[in-house]
């Protein structure tokens, strides 16, 4: 890799998916294939707690995409990643100008405006323009759930600039939704490949699923 400015050294250990074997004809392939390889690239300020976050957001939204709605066309898919990724852009937005001084307040910091109910009705609005809502609210809505669960969120801002939500371990919420997502990522991969379709033989569940379709 190449080292210089604006750039920094790292170290590719091995390729998990094989030698000229990405596979780029899914949305789901690719984007398992890079998170098996970002553990193995040692780097300085290219891999971030930031970015490790953003990409189990990004699992965790694809994954309960594929359950919930089970779509053929990559927009649902795509849309949902974007949707889950967005309410971190605050830690290099807003960051900037609240070191210059230019905002400051609590509103502006890190699961401030970004992960409130306000910023996930402008995310959705404004993707819902560019492919369908209910993935994009499935993507905001759980990536500010996860956020809920480790640390808490300004979920009423700006009414109300209080922290809610609660404490689990960062980095053992991390590991096991990552697993979790990456099973059921694999598992949908594998129903697709082999033309297997999940059935539910519960008829009170239908219509709750049926809402998402």
């Amino acid at each position: 890799m190449p080292s210089g400015r604006g750039f920094d050294r790292v170290i590719v250990a091995s390729h998990p998916c094989g030698s000229g074997s990405l596979p780029t004809e899914t949305l789901w392939r690719a984007t398992n294939c890079i998170w098996l390889t970002m553990p193995l690239i040692i780097g300085y300020r290219m891999v971030s707690k930031t970015m490790v976050a953003t990409g189990v957001h990004i699992l965790l939204s694809l994954a309960l995409i594929l359950v919930l709605r089970r779509p053929g066309r990559p927009e649902p898919y795509l849309v949902g990643a974007l949707a889950a990724a967005v309410p971190d852009s605050d830690t290099f937005v807003f960051r900037p100008l609240v070191n210059s001084g230019y905002v400051e307040g609590v509103l502006w910091s890190h699961r401030g405006l970004t992960h409130s109910l306000l910023g996930g009705i402008v995310v959705v609005a404004l993707l819902s323009s560019v492919g369908p809502w209910r993935p994009a609210a499935i993507g905001f809505g759980s990536h500010v759930g996860f956020d809920f669960l480790s640390g808490g969120v300004r979920l009423l801002a700006p009414l109300d600039r209080t922290l809610y939500g609660l404490s689990f371990d960062w980095l053992l919420l991390n590991a096991l939704t990552s697993a979790v997502a990456v099973t059921v990522i694999l598992g949908g991969l594998l129903g697709r490949k082999y033309g297997l379709e999940t059935r539910t033989g519960s008829y009170t569940a239908k219509p709750i699923l049926e809402w998402f379709r």
